[in-house]
């Protein structure tokens, strides 16, 4: 369950997410509110900006 929301929460789509990991592990997602959490992810916003450090996907500490 967790893993399906990072998989959306990364991009992919809800639904292919969800079939690639229950190819892995059927148990994954297995009732109704866990699949609901999951696809309550919001994917990334195709134009945001990441960062302003190069690259790096994580907060960047400034003095």
């Amino acid at each position: 369950m967790v893993v399906l929301r990072l998989m959306i929460e990364a991009g992919e789509d809800r639904f292919a997410a969800l079939n690639r990991l229950r190819g892995l592990r059927d148990c994954a997602v297995e009732t109704k509110g866990q699949l609901q959490w999951a696809f309550a992810a919001e994917p990334p916003d195709a134009g945001a900006k990441v960062s302003d450090d190069g690259g790096s996907a994580w907060p960047v500490a400034r003095d």
